[in-house]
């Protein structure tokens, strides 16, 4: 699926496998065109993106999974989640935040 936001921005559905898990999450790909709105708006949406860091921190933590079971964990500058969401179903209390 394909969605419209932002006017010339799509999110379109990407698939990451972590672990024996493959994620699925609603992103911009084109960080080109990001970075060309931010240009002229107030405001960038860098929160539409799945920043290949996030995928790095994502499959580290589901690695070291017993680093984070059963604690709180908070993720600035989320993007689309990813790690977050990964923390989470590794049983850690999560709290994200990013703005658009």
């Amino acid at each position: 699926m394909t969605l419209t936001c932002f006017e010339d921005l799509t999110l379109d559905a990407v698939s990451i496998p972590i672990g024996e898990r493959e994620w699925r999450v609603e992103c911009v790909r084109d960080q080109g065109r990001v970075l060309a709105y931010a240009e002229s708006h107030a405001q960038a949406p860098y929160g539409l993106l799945l920043w290949e860091s996030a995928i790095a921190l994502a499959r580290s933590l589901h690695r070291r999974s017993m680093l984070i079971a059963n604690k709180q964990v908070l993720e600035l500058g989320a993007g689309v989640g990813l790690p977050g969401l990964v923390a989470r179903s590794l049983g850690a209390e999560v709290w994200q935040t990013d703005h658009l």
